[in-house]
């Protein structure tokens, strides 16, 4: 049993990484079985991206527990227990750029997360850039001695947003779950066929519910 204090320890940025964390520690190779306070509920992995303190504590089950709770014989059964009344706001964010030239990137993730009993929400946010390269920060040269275009990409830049959000609640004896999801994204470069230059874009779109 892992509670609060050994958890935080952890320094993870949400309950999936301190799940991936008991995984390496007791080589679970098979996908795990996972309990919400104690009982089996659709889509448990909506509860994986709240933050790690909204969980009171883990619990790894003994062996016998997947064949009780309808698991395959040996498969790996954490029991997740959280808080009964939670809410924080988070933010995370990094800069990265190297020191001569190209790929900086930028990354940044807020969430908004609250439990009161059986009724659970998060909202939650992601933004990922990353500048392109160009011939101009390697000086890409020529079979013939020549120099390349500068202009032209060796990697392109790209954007990324992802937004989402999911909730739960209980409605007499049944467990509901609704969650949406929402992606768009963006690449650029810049393609040089002989001495002519293209600007291609590459745009993605995706939403689920």
């Amino acid at each position: 049993e892992l509670d609060g204090s050994q958890i935080d320890a952890l320094g993870a940025w949400d309950i999936k990484e301190v799940l991936g964390h008991l995984n390496d520690l007791y080589s679970a190779l098979d996908e795990p079985m996972v309990l919400i306070n104690g009982q089996r509920v659709p889509m448990a992995s909506v509860f994986f991206g709240f933050p790690p303190d909204a969980a009171a504590r883990v619990e790894v089950l003994p062996p016998e527990a997947a064949g009780l709770y309808g698991g395959r014989p040996g498969q790996v059964v954490y029991n997740l227990v959280l808080q009964p009344r939670y809410a924080s706001s988070d933010l995370g964010a990094a800069i990265a750029s190297p020191t001569q030239g190209g790929a900086e990137t930028v990354r940044l993730n807020v969430q908004r997360s609250s439990i009161a009993g059986q009724t659970s929400q998060q909202l939650r946010g992601s933004f990922n850039g990353e500048a392109g390269l160009l011939n101009g920060e390697r000086d890409i040269r020529k079979a013939d001695g020549g120099t390349e275009d500068p202009r032209v990409s060796l990697r392109p830049s790209s954007l990324m947003a992802d937004v989402g959000g999911m909730m739960t609640r209980q409605l007499g004896s049944w467990s509901t779950v609704m969650s949406g999801h929402f992606r768009a994204g963006e690449n650029r470069s810049t393609l040089g066929v002989g001495d002519v230059l293209y600007d291609n874009r590459h745009q993605t779109q995706g939403a689920n519910l």
